[in-house]
């Protein structure tokens, strides 16, 4: 069984993951949020690689970049960032997109998802799903 922790890539957070056993490792797939700091993504993508990459040994690792702003048209992006950098110390990224991210963003996740490992984590939060009312109503009744 995995278990799929959904983590602040913070410092506290990073230093438990880097404490995991080799059978942790193993059965242990952290979805990391990187938080905003400076108000520039490019920026952040970069801080957080920088911490990150000494402090992951669980492999492959989720990125969600939901808390960055796309920077706009620039041959720069955070998940793509993210993943070239972790890339280059062998930790392989699986960006976490959503249905509901916009289509410029799903296409940079593409892109990290080729240079990576072909693979990516779909999140469904609360705001994506709709309730069946009928549904609702057999099971209450």
């Amino acid at each position: 069984m995995l278990y799929v922790p959904i983590l602040k890539g913070r410092a506290g957070e990073l230093l438990a993951l880097d404490h995991l056993t080799d059978d942790q490792v193993r059965r242990v797939l952290p979805i990391l949020e990187v938080p905003p700091r400076s108000g520039d993504p490019i920026r952040d993508a970069f801080h957080f690689s920088e911490r990150a990459r000494d402090r992951l040994a669980v492999a492959p690792v989720g990125i969600d970049v939901r808390h960055l702003d796309d920077p706009g048209d620039t041959w720069r992006h955070p998940i793509t960032d993210i993943a070239d950098d972790l890339g280059a110390f062998d930790v392989p990224v699986l960006p976490v997109i959503r249905l509901t991210d916009p289509p410029a963003r799903l296409r940079r996740h593409g892109e990290a998802v080729h240079a990576q490992v072909n693979r990516a984590v779909v999140r469904l939060g609360s705001d994506e799903l709709t309730f069946d009312d009928e549904l609702l109503r057999r099971l209450d009744g």
